[in-house]
């Protein structure tokens, strides 16, 4: 990546030429050299200032992509942290590894982070993992409460089948919210929080053009 002071010896230079460009016209004006002399040499000021300009755009240029993509580096990492926190909670990844992979990506984050940008990104991925939405329930807990829903049916001698315990992970579409399918395909982060969507709903959401991301 360019270093400041590339930009800042490019503007000292644009100062020297305005000067030079200066002194050229306090000298025609005095009479001490011809037109022919000031067009030729104004010509040649032009040419050099017009270079340094555009070397200092597409410096300008090539900072600004690099800091783009160390920022879309730091998303990728952020939600790949997300995810894994999620799986985790979920029970589908132990601690072992979370801890694992979640120290690799905290390293990655830093290190795209010391080069200066999005300072604030640190403290917004600690807010979102730190929200309350993202404690579901373990697949031990999940489990736990079928077990309890059946046990209770096989007492009553009930013949309709046992609804599940409020805890067990079902489907939460905010489109469609009588959806207590449990066949949990993905979540998503709506309105501040994460969504599990079934798999239904999330083929129909799939096919409609909708955001949901806040």
């Amino acid at each position: 990546m360019v270093l400041p002071k590339t930009v800042e010896h490019l503007d000292i230079e644009l100062a020297s030429l305005k000067k030079r460009k200066d002194v050229l016209a306090a000298l025609f004006n005095d009479g001490k050299i011809s037109s022919d002399t000031v067009i030729l040499l104004s010509k040649r000021l032009d040419e050099t200032e017009t270079v340094i300009n555009r070397l200092k755009q597409s410096l300008a240029d090539e900072r600004d992509f690099w800091k783009q993509i160390t920022l879309e580096g730091i998303k990728i990492l952020e939600s790949f942290l997300v995810e894994f926190k999620l799986l985790n909670l979920l029970g589908e990844m132990d601690e072992g590894k979370w801890q694992d992979l979640s120290e690799t990506v905290y390293s990655g984050l830093n290190a795209l982070k010391s080069e200066g940008v999005a300072k604030s990104s640190e403290k917004n991925t600690n807010q979102i993992l730190n929200q309350k939405s993202l404690i579901y329930p373990s697949k031990t807990s999940a489990n736990a409460a079928k077990n309890r829903g059946r046990s209770k049916s096989s007492s009553n001698n009930s013949s309709q089948p046992s609804k599940m315990d409020s805890s067990v992970l079902h489907c939460m579409n905010p489109w469609k919210p009588n959806c207590e399918r449990t066949d949990i395909e993905l979540s998503i982060y709506y309105n501040g929080r994460f969504i599990p969507i079934c798999r239904e709903c999330w083929k129909e959401i799939s096919e409609k053009d909708m955001e949901w991301s806040t």
